[in-house]
């Protein structure tokens, strides 16, 4: 996937669009400094950490989001954590003001079981590791993309070190 700089932004409405070198508008870039640094990283694993507002969820979707069409289909796959369902009321609204736009009624939303689905086939989840009795619900699957909501709000490392045993596909050359 080719990442692209915003040359220029205008303002439509009450909401400022980014715009390429020639003129396209796009609906979304990645701000200069840590966003880019962030979506360059050529580490499977990274730690995005600031405070508020500074872009850290939607830039963690877009790590998921870059690979949706590019030809992986139903084996690009996203578990996307919290401590709690509940905490992912603010991810769940930057998702859907980030990809409806962009894939318009194209992807699926089943909200029962929090899955973004597209044509295409991939599939992002939203879940949840309240407890190690949790890990029951993710073990023997297979997550290519996992993704930490306030990973520094768990207690230890071994919420996480569990999940890295379902961090895998048997797609060739996917990343994980």
């Amino acid at each position: 996937m080719m990442r692209v700089r915003a040359y220029s932004y205008k303002k439509i409405g009450p909401q400022w669009a980014p715009f390429l070198h020639d003129g396209r508008q796009v609906q979304l870039v990645a701000q200069p400094g840590a966003q880019e640094a962030w979506l360059a990283l050529p580490e499977q694993e990274g730690l995005f950490s600031g405070p508020r507002g500074t872009g850290k969820t939607i830039t963690a979707a877009v790590t998921f989001l870059q690979y949706v069409g590019t030809g992986y289909g139903a084996s690009w796959k996203g578990i996307w954590l919290r401590h709690s369902m509940t905490g992912h009321v603010e991810a769940k609204a930057l998702l859907e003001a980030t990809i409806l736009p962009i894939w318009r009624d194209a992807v699926k939303i089943n909200i029962n079981n929090s899955t973004y689905t597209w044509p295409t086939g991939e599939q992002l989840r939203l879940g949840f590791f309240g407890d190690m009795s949790d890990y029951q619900t993710w073990i023997g699957q297979s997550w290519p993309w996992i993704g930490w909501e306030e990973l520094t709000q768990f207690p230890d490392d071994k919420f996480y070190k569990q999940m890295l045993a379902t961090n895998r596909s048997d797609y060739p050359g996917l990343p994980v």
